[in-house]
């Protein structure tokens, strides 16, 4: 096979980055046969598909996402409770196994994608942005499944807790929030982070969507209908057949096996590692296409002075790289071609398309193409096969009279060229091209075919219609052999788009429905995967408690003394050895202790100290435990719930509560006609009960203290009180408020 000169073959071919990229094509497709010949039809076969079918799935992901947040609610108990109602309905358990399966469907897809990219060498020059945004969006499926598995509050979302709590209790900022929201809170708040965290994060992989289609003329964002119709029923089939259930909900983790998702938690056997692998991973991947780097291939090149602005090169443009200008010469045309460099691939498209042989492959002469396929070429076969084939299935191919002619893309050949061919005495023109799909250059074989077929322009002259047929053959690049010798129509259209669902032989699916279910069963058994947890067992101490207060729950406890101001001492044994003994100094204590154990049993004991001169402690836990690997057994005393007090009321209202700033007295004073930043207190025991129909006096202080904005008090703007008192305050603090505010009647 020889080259022509009208194309820089060693700028696009001679690199040893494009040499290793080849290699890396050679054996990809070697590993595509199978597929490819048990599709049979090119349209049948889904790795030509691999791009659209993950954004269907990901359509298919948030619809029924959208249906399953409906039912959604916040907390930790409250989460899994409406999961369970959700999988206890048929539509819910439909709905749940539709989106577990089509996100990890995508997760094939898309990897897939990313590969073929790859490999096709579509990630540099004017792609890089398509490559960029697909490699973020791939980390933001796979964050968004993460946080998926988080909303449902099951064992999973306990292995991602304890992740979490020992990613960041050991700063400050992190042990507070870890002991707010997670461990001393029922977890409303906490979902309700993590729920939007999953909804931002879907919207974020939108824009990213967006950014990766938006330099693509006429992108294709959705598969053929067909594809669509067999990929939503067998989903729905399976969905059907095998629902996601429901794993047990405990507070801790028992040891033992866990079943998790590969595609997703795959880093929780050793997340450290795995996750900065996984960063690096994603890194090195964001930046190939300026770690691979190529000599720059120049843009084409529009000849002014042959340039007629019929503007065929501008609508057969893959990538939105030609506009139409118009002239400001003397010719007598209006319009003429100009190239954007930085979004043109240098794909030749536009030279099929330009009948005037206007545009060139750069400074590059177009003639040397047209001399190489008329000069010599009496009674031979004359092939015009694209990059892919020349590199590959033609590389070495050489046979008695046939003759190759190279071209970087078929949409490059015009059918004057093909004609020119048949007047210089060729026996044969064929056209060898990529599948269905596969093109290189997105729509080079489609525009050839259409031209050819006077569908679209330029189309074969009117004096050439006496000329033979020319054979186009559409596949894989290492079937150069078969495709040499396919009769006429042996192949389909260049695309599947025009094939309508009624016109589908669906006997021709089986084979693609067959390796399908295969990758399903596959997806629906690693989704599902045994995982028996390595770490060392942890014991996890909680207390939540103001000096002076019952334990809530526990069995021969000190009564109440109001009285009683502090110290707090904590102690914790275990195997009667102490290993935490704190002493607090403030009236409100609220601290988390985890403390590793070795696998086996141990005797675990806490005790409490929290009033004057106590000598013998409230012991809150004496236990034996037995721990496994991988468990965390946790233990949380809070108070009892009891009536407000108004003295620790009147001292949370000015402040003198150790650790605790809510600071009502900086914005409310309690004298009568004394405004501050908000309302009086002066007589509010009076008024409260009459502000809202319906609502006693202390459920109206204590709604005015948790959502300052329910009901705003009329001459006075809302979002100026602490939005966040309930995260500031225990419910017993904010109950002790109300019964001092309660108290706060106007004088006689």
């Amino acid at each position: 096979m020889a080259d022509n000169s009208s194309i820089d073959w060693e700028r696009r071919q001679g690199t040893a980055v494009k040499k290793g990229l080849n290699v890396l094509e050679r054996i990809s497709l070697v590993l595509e046969t199978p597929v490819a010949r048990l599709a049979g039809d090119a349209r049948f076969n889904p790795l030509y598909h691999t791009g659209t079918i993950s954004v269907f799935l990901l359509v298919i992901v948030l619809v029924t996402g959208i249906y399953l947040t409906m039912f959604y609610q916040f907390g930790f108990e409250a989460s899994y409770e409406a999961v369970s109602r959700i999988e206890a309905n048929f539509v819910g358990r439909l709905m749940r196994a539709l989106h577990r399966y089509a996100s990890i469907a995508v997760v094939f897809t898309a990897l897939l994608h990313g590969w073929r990219m790859l490999f096709q060498d579509r990630f540099r020059g004017p792609r890089w942005l398509a490559w960029l945004s697909g490699v973020v969006m791939a980390g933001f499926v796979w964050a968004a499944g993460v946080t998926g598995y988080w909303l449902i509050s099951d064992q999973r979302t306990e292995l991602l807790n304890q992740l979490l709590i020992d990613a960041i209790a050991g700063t400050p900022w992190g042990f507070r929030f870890v002991l707010n929201r997670m461990v001393l809170s029922e977890g409303s708040a906490f979902m309700l982070i993590m729920i939007s965290l999953h909804l931002g994060l879907s919207a974020v992989i939108g824009g990213l969507l967006w950014l990766h289609l938006k330099r693509l003329s006429r992108a294709k964002v959705f598969p053929p209908q067909y594809w669509m119709a067999v990929i939503g029923g067998l989903l729905l089939i399976v969905a059907l057949l095998v629902p996601v259930g429901m794993l047990p909900r405990q507070a801790g983790l028992s040891g033992g096996t866990i079943r998790l998702d590969v595609f997703y938690l795959f880093f929780l056997p050793a997340p450290g590692p795995i996750l900065i692998g996984l960063l690096v991973v994603l890194g090195l991947s964001a930046v190939i296409p300026w770690i691979l780097i190529r000599p720059r291939l120049d843009p084409v090149e529009v000849h002014a002075a042959d340039c007629t602005g019929c503007t065929l090169c501008a609508a057969d443009c893959p990538y939105n790289a030609i506009t139409m200008h118009a002239r400001d010469d003397d010719t007598q045309y209006h319009y003429i071609a100009v190239i954007d460099p930085t979004m043109c691939v240098s794909c030749g498209v536009c030279v099929g398309s330009c009948a005037p042989k206007a545009i060139s492959m750069g400074d590059q002469p177009i003639e040397p193409l047209w001399q190489q396929a008329t000069t010599g070429v009496a009674e031979q076969t004359v092939v015009f096969a694209c990059e892919r084939h020349t590199s590959h299935g033609a590389r070495n191919f050489s046979a008695e009279g046939v003759t190759i002619v190279p071209v970087t893309c078929v949409g490059m050949v015009q059918p004057d060229l093909t004609a020119a061919a048949w007047h210089a005495g060729a026996a044969e023109v064929r056209v060898i091209g990529c599948p269905p799909e596969d093109c290189t250059n997105r729509e080079g074989n489609l525009w050839l075919e259409e031209r050819l077929n006077r569908e679209r322009k330029p189309q074969p002259r009117r004096r050439h219609a006496d000329l033979p047929p020319v054979k186009t053959t559409w596949l894989p690049p290492n079937d150069f052999r078969r495709a040499l010798t396919a009769h006429a129509g042996a192949t389909p259209q260049a695309t599947g788009y025009k094939l309508p669902i009624p016109a589908v032989k669906w006997g021709q699916f089986i084979p693609a429905i067959v390796m399908m279910l295969v990758v399903l069963g596959i997806s629906v058994a690693l989704s599902n995967w045994p995982y028996e947890s390595a770490r060392a067992p942890v014991v996890q101490i909680a207390l939540d408690h103001r000096t002076g207060n019952a334990i809530d729950g526990l069995e021969g406890g000190l009564p109440p003394d109001p009285q009683a101001t502090g110290p707090t001492r904590l102690v914790i044994a275990i195997d009667d050895e102490v290993v935490f003994d704190e002493t607090y100094t403030g009236e409100v204590v609220q601290t988390m202790q985890r403390l590793p154990v070795t696998e086996g049993t141990h005797r675990v004991r806490v005790t409490l100290y929290d009033r004057p001169g106590q000598q013998v402690g409230q012991v809150l836990l004496d236990q034996v435990l037995f721990t496994p690997p991988g468990a965390v057994v946790e233990f949380t005393f809070r108070d009892e719930e009891g009536p407000g007090d108004p003295a620790m009321g009147r001292r949370l209202y000015e402040d003198r509560v150790a650790g605790v700033n809510a600071g009502c007295r900086v914005c409310h004073s309690t004298q009568a006609g004394v405004t501050l930043v908000g309302p009086s207190f002066y007589g509010i025991a009076d008024r409260a009960g009459e502000r809202v129909p319906g609502l006693s006096a202390e459920a109206y202080l204590y709604q005015s203290i948790v959502d300052p904005d329910a009901y705003v008090v009329e001459g006075f703007p809302s979002g100026t009180m602490l939005p966040n008192l309930d995260e500031i305050l225990t419910e017993q603090q904010i109950e002790d408020l109300v019964a001092y505010l309660m108290t706060l009647e106007a004088s006689e």
